[in-house]
């Protein structure tokens, strides 16, 4: 729960269109999001470790050294300001639509949901594979694609936030989001 929750240092505070609190936890190297609705406190970025990596990755995974600050843009894309690496990093706002380098857009709907997501993949695209992490970084969902319309069933899965990513078959990642479980 967030009440009981070991933060150092808070410097920053912003709250995403969906009314989620994003907290900057400075000195432990990441930022916290909290579900005002359940009190819920997950990592969404940075995985507690002083240091810079990560980017094009999963957001709880990469290396933030000192983040200051979190905003969002009106497309709810999040801003960091990762004040030990002199840098502002930004973490793209996963729901609904995106486009991807290969001109592939995803869909992803609906979102949030009770677990059940329909992926829809339009344009040209290889076999792939969808993986989805909770929010501690374990792989809880991984199946293989080459359709251009995917569902996929996580209920049974505790409400909160999770991350996927498509990796195309040469393990490269073409696109990464959040899904959300209510």
């Amino acid at each position: 729960m967030a009440d009981s929750a070991e933060l150092n240092e808070p410097s920053g505070v912003a709250i995403d269109l969906l009314g989620n609190l994003f907290i900057s936890d400075s000195y432990n190297n990441r930022i916290r999001i909290v579900n005002l609705g359940t009190g819920m406190i997950y990592t969404i970025a940075g995985d507690g470790i002083s240091g810079f990596s990560g980017d094009g990755g999963i957001a709880n995974l990469a290396e933030l050294d000192y983040p200051e600050n979190v905003a969002f843009d009106a497309s709810d894309n999040m801003y960091i300001a990762d004040n030990g690496n002199n840098r502002i990093r930004k973490v793209s706002a996963p729901l609904g639509i995106k486009e991807l380098s290969s001109g592939v857009r995803v869909e992803v709907y609906p979102n949030p949901s009770s677990g059940v997501f329909a992926f829809s993949f339009l344009g040209s695209h290889e076999k792939a594979n969808l993986i989805i992490y909770n929010m501690l970084g374990e792989k809880v969902y991984s199946t293989q694609f080459n359709s251009n319309a995917i569902q996929i069933d996580l209920i049974g899965r505790p409400a909160g936030v999770y991350m996927y990513r498509v990796v195309n078959e040469n393990g490269e990642a073409v696109t990464n989001g959040k899904l959300i479980i209510q």
